[in-house]
């Protein structure tokens, strides 16, 4: 899973709009859409701290390589 499909289903998981989003992550609704989107390159990592502060999730979990389980 890829940050732009982490943040949609974790945006999703609690109830939050890409509006709801923004606002608490201090960014403009443009901004963060095209975050989720996958168009932005490289978001900062103060963006990406205030998006997972917004989300109540840990940063990390935004940034986690998906597992391998059971590929070889």
């Amino acid at each position: 899973m890829d940050l732009a499909e982490t943040l949609r289903t974790k945006r999703k998981a609690v109830g939050l709009t890409q509006q709801q989003v923004a606002v608490r992550a201090d960014l403009g609704l443009s901004s963060y859409r095209e975050i989720e989107k996958g168009r932005a390159n490289n978001p900062h990592i103060d963006t990406l701290r205030n998006i997972a502060t917004a989300l109540n999730v840990p940063l990390y979990t935004l940034l986690e390589e998906p597992t391998l389980a059971g590929k070889a």
